[in-house]
């Protein structure tokens, strides 16, 4: 009987060890599950974020970079927009000019045969190009280029009113007109995209009906119509006021063998081209 009561004991005190390691690892199991979730809740939401993405940050040695890219309309693209609202805005103004007709009107200064100074109203137009945009140069400060037209005056007699009628005089010259027609060559500078400063000169091609419509020298004495080519200089103001469109102030003065005729206007510039 002492057998089977030894052997008994043995097997109760093997289930019962069993039974303790069972619970025992179980405590375990749920201290660790306890502890995570711990660490979990108390990392924050960016913590929680990073540690998610970590995984495609990272490259094969080891190190982690930034995989985020710019997305559509931040600044690089709004200062290409920018730029290109800009060019838009400024095209077609003076820096952009190839050919301009100017239409203008004013007035010519000149000496008529008795020795008196006189103006007339004055008509005709000048038409330019820029050769500086034409060859490439477009969007350049610099303009260079020839200059022509046509600037027509009805002079009438000697003491007339400005538009060459109701003279007091009578000596022939009623009918006397003149126009001129530049043959000049053009530089000026774009100081802003609106404003220009420019000199132009060469000659004046000048035609009279009557010779002796004013005091040009020798050339006066003669009878009838007569064309002479002198030497002139002048400048050019613009300022541009909307897209392909400017006005344009333009004194020019003629010099003579006798006396210095001068020719002032206001022009609309047109841009052509």
């Amino acid at each position: 009987m002492r057998i089977p009561l030894f052997t008994v004991m043995l097997s109760v005190l093997a289930v019962g060890t069993a039974a303790w390691a069972d619970d025992n690892q179980v405590s375990t199991d749920k201290t660790q599950s306890i502890d995570q979730s711990s660490s979990y809740n108390s990392q924050s939401p960016g913590q929680i974020g990073l540690d998610s993405n970590k995984s495609s940050d990272q490259v094969d040695n080891g190190y982690s970079y930034d995989t985020s890219s710019q997305s559509p309309g931040t600044s690089d693209d709004t200062n290409l927009a920018t730029t290109a609202e800009a060019s838009e805005v400024t095209r077609g103004y003076l820096t952009n000019e190839k050919v301009g007709f100017k239409p203008q009107v004013g007035v010519m200064a000149f000496t008529d045969q008795l020795g008196n100074s006189q103006g007339r109203a004055a008509y005709g137009f000048t038409l330019e190009s820029n050769i500086a945009s034409m060859i490439g140069m477009e969007g350049s400060k610099y303009y260079v280029g020839p200059e022509t037209g046509f600037i027509y005056s009805h002079f009438g007699e000697p003491g007339s009113n400005f538009f060459g009628t109701n003279s007091d005089n009578s000596i022939g010259a009623a009918g006397a007109n003149v126009f001129l027609i530049p043959a000049d060559l053009k530089i000026g500078y774009n100081f802003t995209d609106r404003f220009r400063l420019a000199a132009h000169g060469g000659g004046n091609v000048l035609y009279r009906s009557v010779a002796s419509a004013f005091n040009a020298g020798p050339s006066s004495g003669q009878a009838g119509s007569v064309w002479r080519i002198y030497p002139n200089g002048g400048g050019d103001v613009e300022y541009a006021f909307a897209p392909n469109v400017a006005l344009m102030a333009r004194p020019d003065v003629t010099v003579t063998p006798g006396s210095t005729l001068f020719t002032g206007t206001l022009a609309l510039n047109i841009a052509l081209g």
